[in-house]
């Protein structure tokens, strides 16, 4: 297996770069204009996947969105992992993204209801008759972007049945040391777990250490050391 390599990105900025497109969509929006939203959309995935290209993140591995005011546990609120080469970290954060409404930084301004309206008027044109099915989903995902600050990824070279069961260990395990993930699947995994699958959780942990407070690589290594 390969050394685990780490980068980080931040994520204001990145969605601060689309505030063109989300004037153009909300004028498309205005008018009716469905093919100008969904041209819109492709752009805006299109130039998010452009911005998190580099070498990390053409690898498979792991990524994990942060708060980084917070100094503890409650800083992490998602892993993910990406499996293969073909769909790289990079791609598979895009596609975490696909709520793409969650990117525009004013969402962030409004209240509830607003932001409500809001992101309604933009689906039900970019999506007519199916649109209002997709709300939720885009409004969860805006306020899992608002609370976070950076994606850290750490790209290794690995079996992909490895890297799923790594997954289960570091959702479980940051789980149970008190992270507060938006993560539906593993969150409550407190099962057996591969020996390779804690070896290489204990490595990810220790790349991007770093990148994450103190408390919350003490807390989550301990926890990871209690699954059997």
């Amino acid at each position: 297996m390969d050394e685990i390599q780490t980068c980080a990105f931040e994520l204001r900025p990145l969605r601060g770069s689309f505030k063109a497109d989300f004037d153009e969509w909300d004028l498309a929006a205005s008018r009716g204009d469905t093919a100008a939203i969904r041209k819109v959309r492709r752009s805006i995935l299109s130039n998010a996947r452009r911005q998190l290209s580099g070498p990390v993140t053409e690898l498979p591995g792991f990524y994990v969105f942060t708060e980084v005011n917070q100094a503890d546990m409650r800083s992490i609120l998602y892993i993910g992992i990406a499996e293969s080469v073909r769909r790289p970290l990079a791609q598979r954060i895009v596609d975490r993204l696909r709520d793409d409404s969650a990117l525009d930084t004013r969402l962030d301004e409004l209240d509830d209801n607003d932001a409500r309206t809001t992101v309604l008027h933009r689906l039900t044109v970019a999506l007519p008759g199916s649109g209002q099915n997709y709300l939720e989903d885009h409004l969860r995902t805006a306020k899992l972007l608002r609370r976070c600050s950076h994606v850290l990824i750490a790209g290794v070279n690995a079996d992909r049945d490895l890297i799923r069961a790594t997954e289960r260990v570091l959702v479980g395990s940051a789980s149970k040391a008190g992270a507060k993930l938006v993560n539906r699947h593993y969150a409550e995994f407190r099962g057996a777990c591969l020996p390779e699958a804690r070896r290489l959780a204990r490595r990810v942990l220790g790349a991007l250490a770093p990148q994450l407070p103190e408390d919350a690589v003490r807390s989550w290594s301990a926890a990871i050391n209690t699954l059997a």
